[in-house]
């Protein structure tokens, strides 16, 4: 018996683990067996059984996009004054004091965004 892990898909969607539905995230897509796989396929159509070495690429790629989303979230949290409980907050070099331009005061003048958009620019109301 192989210990290697299978996916199965249907139209376009995952199998949830125990075959609950439906995802079209990898990393909530169920692993199983390849028998437990096959036995899948055998009894509906449209579906389809990858390995989980066949999708490496797309598991790598899928790694990459919840990284970018948690670094997203901590930024946010960050300008909401949330604390960052996986460590010191990733945005922390890229923020900068709201400088108005002096031709147009509606924009930094160091980084040329708004002085709404708080993901560039300290808030005075948060400690940092």
């Amino acid at each position: 018996m192989s210990d290697e892990i299978y996916l199965i898909k249907r139209n376009g969607g995952w199998f949830r683990p125990n075959a609950a539905g439906y995802t079209l995230t990898l990393a909530d897509a169920g692993h199983y067996t390849k028998a437990e796989a096959e036995a899948y396929r055998d009894h509906a159509g449209g579906i389809t059984i990858h390995s989980a070495k066949e999708i490496a690429a797309d598991l790598k790629r899928e790694r990459e996009r919840l990284t970018l989303a948690i670094n997203r979230i901590d930024a946010t949290l960050r300008v909401l004054g949330a604390t960052n409980a996986a460590g010191p907050p990733i945005c922390d070099a890229n923020l900068h004091v709201y400088k108005p331009d002096p031709r147009w005061p509606w924009f930094c003048q160091e980084c040329g965004y708004g002085e709404h958009e708080r993901l560039k620019h300290k808030s005075p109301t948060v400690a940092y």
